[in-house]
Formats: C-alpha cells, structure tokens, sequence
C-alpha cells in the first residue's frame, strides 16, 4: 500500500513539474531580441524577398514585433505587429485597420486546431508602402477560408518544427498611382506556436508559384 501511495506521489510530482514547465516555458516570439529571417522564393526556386521579424519588447504574454520585408536590396513593407499569446491562444495584430471592422487588423490561431476545423477569422485591410523603385504603393489585402488541413512535422532551412497545416485564399491589390494590379492567391502554410509561420506555399489559377520558408532564428 505504501508503495502504491509513493508510486501515486511520484506520479503527481511529475505532472506538477510538467505543468510548471508548460506554464514558464517561453515561445520565441515571446522572447525580446529573437529574430527570425523568412524567405520568399517564386516557382523557378529564386530568392524574391527577404523577411525579417524582430522581437523589439515583451510584456507579460504580449510582445511588440517589427516585420521587415525588402526586395531587390530595398525596404518594401516596415511595420509593428502585436502578437498576444493566451491560454494557448495565439493573437497577430496588425497595425493596419480591417476594412470591415474599423479596428487593428487581427489574425487568430486557436489554442486547438484539428483537422477538418474552420477557422471562422476572414481579415480585410489595407496597409502603405513602396516598391522597388521607391513608388509609393497602397496594398489591399483579404484572408479568408482558413482551413485546418492536418498535423505535420515540417524540415526548412531554420530548422523542424511540429505544425499544423492549414489552408486559405489571399486575395491581394497593389495599387501603384493609377495602376491596380489584382492577385488571388490560393496558399497552404504550416504554423507552430513556438515561431510562427515555418511555412507558406502559394498557387495562382492552379498553377504553383513559389513558397517562402523560415531561413533562421536567433
């Protein structure tokens, strides 16, 4: 009987010490000075954009992160992000406003993702920047449909993570003075906690048309 009694205690001690661990284990994006570099290829497998996170503060389970994004050697995209992580809940927030709702545009991961699930967040907002050439360019964006396709462990550049695979619709406008240019994109993106998204892989009309992938995390 005492035995059975130490055995049940031992058992306990070990869930409470896991549970400890769950609770003060840190994921990266939470974590100030991480920097985690993304790479963006087209279907030939040629470098086009170069991604940059950065984890600037962190308070409690919330951290300010800027996204950096330069093509062809120059700045095309610079923001902060809020990322919030709650009860396994993950929260990007973007400093741009959602056309619909009139607020910071969010993107929701749930604590729980199976497959099978929708994922009932559509975001819609627009954001400035510039091109290449130092135009001025205003990008409408829309996410829709996110979907939970399946569980998988994911190998890329920085390194292998357990994901969850999850597809959606990109539809994207780039309007550059007069010029506006439309773009439906269908993607699949692998997502973990711990980084973010390790993955992403795009298609236009059915054909492929390149994938981006984290290159590394510091």
């Amino acid at each position: 009987m005492f035995k059975q009694i130490k055995n049940l205690l031992l058992i306990c001690s070990f869930l409470t010490a896991q549970k400890t661990f769950a609770q003060t284990s840190q994921p990266s994006l939470l974590k100030k000075g991480t920097r985690i570099e993304t790479l963006e290829y087209n279907a030939e497998k040629i470098q086009t954009k170069t991604k940059v996170l950065t984890v600037e503060s962190v308070t409690g389970n919330t951290s300010k992160i800027r996204s950096v994004t330069k093509e062809k050697g120059a700045v095309t995209e610079d923001n902060v992000q809020t990322y919030r992580l709650e009860n396994g809940e993950a929260t990007w927030m973007n400093e741009a406003i959602d056309s619909k709702t009139k607020k910071p545009a969010v993107l929701i991961y749930p604590a729980e993702m199976r497959p099978g699930q929708n994922i009932n967040n559509n975001v819609t907002f627009e954001h400035t920047g510039k091109t290449p050439e130092g135009k001025k360019a205003t990008v409408s964006v829309k996410i829709s449909d996110r979907k939970v396709i399946a569980k998988e462990k994911v190998t890329v550049k920085g390194g292998t993570w357990d994901c969850t695979k999850l597809s959606y619709k990109f539809s994207l406008a780039i309007k550059v003075a007069f010029i506006k240019l439309p773009f439906n994109v269908d993607a699949i993106e692998w997502y973990n906690p711990e980084v973010g998204v390790v993955k992403t892989q795009y298609s236009m009309k059915g054909t492929y048309a390149g994938y981006s992938e984290i290159a590394s995390v510091k």
